[in-house]
């Protein structure tokens, strides 16, 4: 896939992350968590087609059996075209997955009696294991195929699997920056203005009373702090796929070490910024806390995206390290 077509991809993912906050703001049931999507949607659709006729709850009835057959129609598509291997078995369990879970969706009041924890409570989180479940399943097949075909298929296919790996990373961190973080700052809004009784519409961003724009102010800078390690970690991944690119086409080439050199540097460059940034929030704050409504004192600091870009570094300074000891390997010989 060209850089550009991915660039649009991430762009219209963002777009409709921030639409889905939005529209979960006003109608609270039609999009409860990134997990429970699109089975959640799917069910309410069903369910809607189920009670509106007879003729409607025949045609759910098939749609309904027709989707979740899907992955065993595509493990007998395998086994007419080609052999079968080990994780192609979990294409079924998938399907028994996906009839599990659907039902309950098209019938959200028997959840309670699958998780009586949240029988009298909301059901995000029930919805949200349900999906979680399916996807489990579905990028465990796929791993799975991924690392046996990296196996038996040489360097060159590897570097294409890695740059799948790397692209849907890139998804999913586009999906916590403007759909989990997008998602929590409007949760935040919603809490200042409960908090402090100020009404407006459904969004808050109208009749609110002055002295709330700092504390808003201050909820925004905190959705950028938070989101900025997840940004920065899209740039990182850029970086690496072009590091990879080069590689491929030669793994001790003087633009393999530029690229290497250009990643290590953004890397320390990304390590800094988060640092940075989380320590000039508190101080901030601190300096503002009698204007502000709702404090958020931060001490997190994001292990995972940190992780992420000291494995990347060390990977970055290990080419180029490789690339010199060839280089006097060949002025000795």
């Amino acid at each position: 896939m060209k850089r550009k077509s991915f660039y649009f991809i991430l762009m219209i993912e963002a777009i409709l992350c921030v639409a889905f906050c939005l529209v979960n703001v006003s109608i609270s049931n039609v999009f409860t968590g990134i997990l429970a999507f699109p089975f959640e949607q799917i069910g309410s659709m069903l369910r809607f087609l189920s009670l509106a006729n007879p003729v409607g709850n025949g045609i759910a009835l098939t749609l309904y059996v027709l989707i979740c057959l899907i992955p065993a129609g595509i493990l007998l598509f395998i086994k007419y075209k080609c052999r079968l291997y080990p994780e192609d078995w979990l294409l079924p369990i998938l399907s028994v997955t996906l009839f599990g879970t659907l039902y309950l969706m098209i019938n959200p009041a028997k959840i309670g009696s699958l998780f009586p924890l949240f029988q009298d409570s909301d059901l995000t989180i029930a919805k949200s294991i349900l999906g979680g479940t399916v996807y489990s399943v579905l990028f465990g097949y796929l791993l799975l195929h991924i690392l046996r075909l990296s196996f038996h298929d040489g360097n060159k296919k590897l570097y294409r699997y890695l740059f799948i790996l790397l692209n849907c990373l890139t998804l999913v961190l586009i999906w916590v920056i403007f759909g989990s973080n997008f998602k929590e700052l409007l949760a935040s809004f919603a809490s200042l203005r409960s908090g402090n009784n100020v009404t407006g519409d459904a969004f808050g961003f109208f009749n609110e009373q002055p002295d709330l724009t700092v504390s808003y102010l201050f909820l925004v800078l905190k959705f950028i702090i938070v989101s900025l390690p997840y940004a920065l970690n899209v740039g990182t991944i850029f970086l690496a796929q072009n590091l990879l690119s080069e590689m491929h086409a030669d793994s001790y080439s003087e633009s393999a070490t530029k690229a290497a050199g250009k990643l290590s540097s953004w890397c320390a460059y990304t390590l800094g910024a988060v640092i940075l940034s989380n320590m000039m929030f508190n101080i901030l704050q601190l300096l503002f806390a009698g204007k502000i409504h709702m404090i958020n004192s931060t001490l997190s600091i994001p292990l995972v995206s940190i992780i992420f870009s000291l494995c990347i570094l060390l990977f970055a300074r290990m080419i180029s390290q490789n690339r010199q000891i060839k280089h006097d390997n060949d002025l000795f010989i």
